[in-house]
C-alpha cells in the first residue's frame, strides 16, 4: 500500500511540503519506486494520526446514531467494491500485459521486422 500511494502522486507532496524536495527528485523516486525510510516514517506517522482521528470521529458517529453507523457501512462496502475492481482490472490487463510484452519480445520483433501486421496491445 505503501508503495501504490507514494507512486500515486503523495511522494510529491511530502517531498515539496514536509522535506524541501524538489519535485523532480519526487517525480524520479516515483518512477524508480524507490522511496526514502525518513517518507515511510512520515507517511506510518500520518496514517497513525488518520486512524487515530477516525476512531474518534467516525467511532463516536456510529456509535451514538444507528442512520450513520449503516451510511458508514454501506459507503465502506461500495469503496471497497470500487477498489477491489480498479485493482482486479490493474493485475488482469496492464500488469499481465506487460510481463507478456518482455516474455514475447523477440516474437513481436521478428513479426515486425518482416512487415506482417501484428497487434499485441
Amino acid at each position: 500500500v505503501f508503495h501504490s500511494t507514494m507512486r500515486d502522486g503523495f511522494c510529491i507532496h511530502i517531498g515539496q511540503y514536509l522535506r524541501g524536495r524538489k519535485k523532480a527528485d519526487s517525480l524520479k523516486q516515483m518512477e524508480e519506486n524507490d522511496f526514502d525510510t525518513i517518507d515511510f516514517f512520515i507517511y506510518m506517522a500520518l496514517h497513525m494520526i488518520a486512524a487515530l482521528g477516525s476512531v474518534c470521529t467516525i467511532g463516536y458517529g456510529c456509535f451514538s446514531n444507528k442512520y450513520f453507523h449503516v451510511s458508514m457501512l454501506a459507503g465502506s462496502t461500495v469503496l471497497a467494491v470500487v477498489r477491489g475492481a480498479k485493482r482486479y482490472t490493474y493485475y488482469s490487463t496492464k500488469m499481465h500485459s506487460r510481463t507478456l510484452r518482455k516474455q514475447f519480445a523477440h516474437i513481436i520483433a521478428d513479426a515486425n521486422g518482416k512487415g506482417e501486421y501484428f497487434r499485441m496491445t
